[in-house]
């Protein structure tokens, strides 16, 4: 039986940081992650390369993460975005779920809990 490839994750966030946590938990969890610090950049690698999944912010030096949503969810509706941020204002959640966000995580939250959704998602995934 041939074993399934690694799912792929695009993080896109312009902190470090946040870039180095989610690339370390998913890949030692065996994902595969792609990180980009700005939407254009982002966007870049989302066209040239084939992705499961994006993580994603909701503010950027370049934009903003409705904006990202929406260009991402063109790109292929059937991936499914999560948003992880600081922001817990519901005008900042409506704005990406509008824009096609899949599910909307506050920072700081657990990373165990952003593990287990991302599982649950790729789980579905695979599945279809």
């Amino acid at each position: 039986m041939k074993a399934n490839p690694p799912m792929r994750i695009l993080h896109i966030d312009d902190e470090e940081d946040a870039r180095e946590l989610i690339a370390t938990t998913f890949s030692l969890a065996g994902y595969e992650v792609t990180s980009a610090a700005t939407i254009e950049t982002g966007m870049e690698i989302a066209k040239l390369n084939r992705f499961d999944l994006y993580i994603v912010d909701s503010h950027y030096p370049d934009g903003l993460g409705p904006q990202l949503c929406s260009r991402l969810h063109i790109l292929n509706k059937k991936i499914p975005i999560v948003v992880y941020t600081g922001s817990d204002l519901d005008s900042d959640r409506k704005a990406v779920m509008d824009a096609g966000a899949t599910i909307y995580l506050v920072k700081p939250h657990d990373i165990d809990e952003l593990e287990t959704i991302v599982a649950n998602l790729t789980k579905c995934l695979r599945n279809e």
